[in-house]
């Protein structure tokens, strides 16, 4: 660095820099042309540049946590890199707000807008105003090795800890790393993620969504796969230092068409804003010491509401009401009086009741026919809402099945277009083909469908999506459909609509053992969202969400057998989900309001 004095920025990245120990390689140069944003709990350094984070320093502990040392200049459209021209547009510094307006002139000028705005100890990164043309349509959206966060194994204690969702729960999901001078060069995706070093623990969240269809020959990692890639991890070794850092995922702007893009094709179908935020935050749980729970705990300052109603921890008694093949055994008046018998044995506790064959001649039949057909033998539209109105004086949700995986020719909305013709789907009663949801999604079906059911059944509190296989931006779309009518999501695989549904059939189902392995096994989405989610396995301290059924579903009709679920299973586990995690080791889980848990004298 030169002998003269240098501009006060220039100086602040210098500080912080050498506060990580980076100035110590030549690979980790101070940045030139910065900009500062400021706030009470934070300073962060930004590349004037390009919409590249440098470094945040918490003011409170005089610690740091890093961004991306290296310039950027480049942004994946499509899947393919350009070269932005950058103007920085906000010049004030230091501030809570810095833009930056960039153009693509190799991708037809295209262009967008850059927000970086601080507030707390929260930094929110935001895409808008995204202008393309006829002549190049704007897909997805990804900035390759952005490295929002990043530690490096000059930091004592750093880490990351990524949770990983799959098909296959039978193994422990989370990916704790940590992060060395030995590490080796990788790449993965997450669902969550969180950076720490031994002073300060960071984390993000954001609406990335990639847009594949599970009908695409595309290769995809393993995160990938199954729409939960909200989260690049990037693994370096620089010159003997290890640096891992996390970036957002792609972002789908306008989803792929079926046919060529008309101009006026996808209108409406476009992300308005693309959006991230980070968080940056020192001991949250009161331990003295720094780790990925810490940055657990701080998720839940700005994550996305899954359970907007709060209602999971009143789910108690959890049961569906079964008709099947025309015989109509558990009719809407008969599922009013049991949910009744319910509420007295167990002194009034929350119910969630799902109706399974509410339509048509009842469960599988004439899909996907979410209204004008709700089954005349169950009780038609006046007992169904009769049941929906009256369940809620009951202290009961009430929610139906549905399915747009499969379609069944007998359906009055049943159309070629919504299915792919050669591929067959579910036959146990009548045949059915594989739905395409793409057409179902872009071409406005599903969500008129949504629409005519919420008209129809306008007291109805939840949909229970079965057999569910999309990915990516279809189902969050989905769920977006769902949930803008005021419905919230549930569905039968907890792998699919991760982002999204509260309650999972295969979660709670332990019909097929106690140990069956039918549920999210993450210590870090369970330590975030236990409140919210009955998606999880079984755990010894925990506990679990039983569903019990007595109404025919599988042939179960035990009474008794459902009211034990109910309170040697059900109930503990709702008690403690009034109250959110904030340590979990191996013996003993704490909670807030002083409620814990442990193991440690061989029983709970």
């Amino acid at each position: 660095m030169k002998k003269n004095k240098p501009n006060n920025l220039v100086s602040i990245s210098a500080s912080l820099l050498a506060a990580t120990g980076l100035c110590a390689s030549a690979a980790y140069a101070a940045p030139g042309n910065t900009l500062t944003l400021k706030s009470a709990d934070l300073e962060v350094l930004l590349d004037k540049d390009f919409p590249r984070v440098i470094s945040y320093s918490h003011l409170k502990t005089n610690a740091t946590i890093n961004g991306q040392h290296n310039k950027l200049s480049q942004v994946l459209l499509n899947g393919k890199l350009y070269t932005a021209k950058v103007k920085h547009t906000t010049s004030t510094s230091p501030g809570t707000l810095a833009s930056y307006s960039l153009t693509f002139p190799d991708a037809s000028n295209v262009s967008m807008d850059v927000e970086i705005s601080l507030e707390g100890a929260v930094l929110t990164f935001k895409m808008i105003h995204i202008k393309d043309n006829a002549k190049f349509r704007i897909n997805s959206i990804e900035i390759p090795n952005h490295g929002i966060l990043s530690v490096n194994s000059k930091q004592a204690g750093a880490a990351v800890a990524a949770a990983i969702i799959d098909a296959d729960q039978s193994k422990q999901m989370d990916d704790f790393i940590n992060v060395t001078s030995a590490i080796k060069p990788k790449k993965q995706s997450a669902a969550y993620a969180i950076v720490n070093t031994s002073k300060l623990a960071a984390t993000l969240v954001n609406n990335s969504s990639y847009d594949i269809d599970k009908e695409d020959k595309v290769k995809v990692d393993q995160a990938v796969k199954y729409g939960n890639a909200r989260v690049r991890i990037d693994m370096n070794n620089e010159q003997g230092t290890g640096i891992a850092s996390l970036s957002n995922g792609q972002w789908t702007y306008r989803p792929k068409s079926l046919n060529t893009a008309t101009e006026s094709e996808f209108t409406n179908i476009t992300s308005k804003e693309l959006w991230s935020k980070v968080i940056i935050t020192g001991d949250r749980n009161g331990d003295h010491k720094i780790d990925w729970q810490d940055g657990a705990i701080a998720y839940r300052d700005i994550m996305p509401i899954q359970d907007k109603g709060g209602k999971t921890p009143e789910r108690v008694a959890q049961h569906i009401s079964f008709n099947f093949g025309s015989h109509a055994g558990e009719p809407f008046l008969r599922a009013l009086d049991n949910l009744k018998r319910v509420y007295y044995v167990t002194d009034g506790l929350g119910q969630f009741l799902v109706l399974k064959g509410y339509a048509s001649e009842g469960h599988d039949s004439a899909h996907p026919d979410y209204a004008g057909n709700v089954g005349i033998r169950q009780g038609g539209v006046k007992d169904i809402n009769f049941l929906v109105n009256e369940a809620a004086k009951w202290n009961t949700e009430v929610g139906v099945h549905i399915n747009c995986q499969e379609a069944y020719p007998e359906a009055k909305t049943f159309e070629e277009a919504m299915v792919f013709k050669d591929r067959k789907g579910w036959d146990w009663i009548d045949f059915s083909y594989v739905m395409n949801h793409r057409w179902d999604i872009t071409s406005g079906a599903f969500a008129k469908r949504i629409a005519d059911m919420k008209a129809e059944i306008p007291g109805l509190d939840f949909i229970y999506m079965d057999v569910y296989w999309g990915d990516g931006w279809l189902s969050q779309e989905m769920a977006r459909i769902i949930q803008g009518n005021g419905l919230g999501v549930s569905t039968e695989f907890p792998y699919m609509l991760e982002h999204a549904a509260t309650w999972s059939h295969w979660a709670t189902d332990v019909t097929y053992g106690p140990d069956t392995k039918r549920g999210i096994n993450s210590h870090i989405i369970r330590f975030i969202r236990n409140h919210e989610k009955d998606v999880f396995l079984r755990h010894p301290l925990l506990g679990h969400a039983e569903l019990g059924d007595f109404e025919t579903w599988q042939g179960r009709t035990n009474f008794n057998q459902f009211v034990d679920k109910v309170f040697s299973a059900t109930l503990p586990s709702k008690y403690l989900q009034h109250h959110k995690i904030l340590k979990w080791t191996e013996h003993e889980v704490q909670l807030t309001d002083g409620v814990h848990i442990t193991d440690k004298s061989g029983h709970r």
